[in-house]
């Protein structure tokens, strides 16, 4: 429970958090007994892998992860497939895919200064010009890295600052 209390847990994590606490002080218990105690956990309200998932999906997404990103870090907390789509389905609810996946990427070129963000790509040196190819790369891997896909940080790359002014009102919008 106090485990419970600090973090916020699926029903595969708090499983895994249980084993670890039985085998480090020697407790014997059988998988039926786990079983049971996380099936009581969960119908007494103290989990729900359907909130976690959306909260935890809300707050990736927010902080500038991928759609892809969300998905994987979903998966790797133990939230099944179906419920990671649904997940997906009402996290993007009247919104387009396309647009919330832009805007994300938008938030991690601002937070990263990568991109039309990066004053060296703004208003070039002359020493730095050899170097802006270089560096332009550099951005569409961190962004590529990120999980955003090609048209995606293309986009970002060759934004116009209308482009940069229009996003910028969506994302203040959204924060509110």
């Amino acid at each position: 429970m106090f485990y419970l209390a600090r973090f916020p847990a699926t029903k595969v994590k708090l499983r895994k958090v249980l084993w670890r606490w039985a085998a480090r002080r020697g407790v014997a218990t059988d998988e039926r007994q786990m079983g049971d105690l996380i099936e009581s956990l969960h119908e007494g309200g103290y989990l729900n892998d359907e909130k976690f998932a959306l909260a935890r999906a809300r707050s990736l997404l927010q902080r500038g992860a991928s759609l892809l990103d969300i998905r994987a870090r979903l998966a790797k907390d133990g939230i099944e497939r179906e419920r990671i789509r649904q997940t997906i389905d009402a996290l993007t609810l009247g919104e387009d895919r396309e647009e919330v996946e832009l805007l994300a990427a938008l938030r991690v070129a601002q937070k990263k200064r990568l991109g039309p963000f990066r004053d060296s790509l703004r208003n070039p040196m002359p020493a730095e010009r050899e170097q802006r190819e270089k560096i332009r790369k550099k951005d569409i891997a961190t962004l590529a890295r990120k999980g955003f896909g090609w048209g995606i940080v293309q986009k970002i790359m060759q934004a116009s600052d209308e482009d940069l002014c229009a996003w910028q009102k969506k994302l203040q919008e959204q924060a509110r």
